[in-house]
């Protein structure tokens, strides 16, 4: 089964993230907020671990603000709560500088 939000990406990113899918959903029938789970999620990506970033949660809705280094990791970062059961939109609006 193909996933037209993951086809862009390369194949380590795709595992990455596909990887991941089977976890949050465990996590979200567990009961967590789906604050809880956005966090957990970026916790739980190298790529984004450690970073400065803020979550906002309104329902359904997720924004993502903060600094990152890459392109690259600002997608990751969507990407990686895109799967999670209950977020149906997600406003990206890290920003990037690099160095």
């Amino acid at each position: 089964m193909r996933d037209s939000r993951t086809d862009r990406l390369s194949p380590v990113s795709r595992r990455a993230i596909m990887g991941r899918r089977v976890d949050e959903m465990r996590y979200h029938e567990s009961g967590h907020s789906l604050e809880q789970l956005v966090h957990s999620a970026l916790a739980r990506n190298s790529h984004v671990r450690g970073r400065n970033l803020d979550i906002e949660v309104d329902e359904d809705h997720v924004v993502l603000r903060g600094v990152v280094g890459t392109y690259y990791q600002k997608q990751i970062a969507q990407e990686s709560i895109r799967s999670i059961d209950g977020v149906n939109s997600i406003r990206n609006e890290i920003e990037v500088i690099s160095i």
